[in-house]
């Protein structure tokens, strides 16, 4: 059985009247930028597919999102492309199940996910 590939993507992004920044960025990540940046400021010069990193599914790339973009405007922007994880799941065909429930940390904050919708809280109880 062959491995699950996803689409990456080489991405121009426009910064300045003479200043575009190459990046290569999973295909999902796309719409992100465009809504970051408009429209008009991100090209994707090539694609092309790759096996699914381990590990890599919508709840760790949702995770990675909000990471990665981390003040209020780029959330935002990430809310209005992917209301939640099984958005991001539908578009990108990256595996998630509804009812899962993954707990990711990161440095000073936890984006817990449970039926689709991430909060970022900074502590998690244990359960009893």
């Amino acid at each position: 059985m062959a491995k699950p590939t996803i689409n990456q993507c080489l991405v121009l992004v426009q910064r300045a009247t003479s200043v575009s920044i190459p990046t290569t960025v999973f295909e999902y990540e796309v719409e992100v930028l465009r809504a970051i940046h408009g429209e008009q400021d991100v090209t994707v010069e090539s694609t092309r597919a790759v096996p699914v990193p381990e590990g890599l599914n919508a709840v760790t790339a949702y995770a990675q999102l909000q990471r990665k973009y981390v003040d209020a405007k780029n959330q935002e922007a990430i809310k209005f492309v992917y209301r939640n994880v099984q958005a991001l799941a539908n578009a990108s065909g990256l595996d998630y199940q509804r009812g899962d429930e993954e707990t990711i940390r990161f440095e000073q904050a936890t984006i817990v996910v449970h039926d689709e919708e991430p909060t970022a809280v900074t502590k998690v109880a244990k359960a009893a």
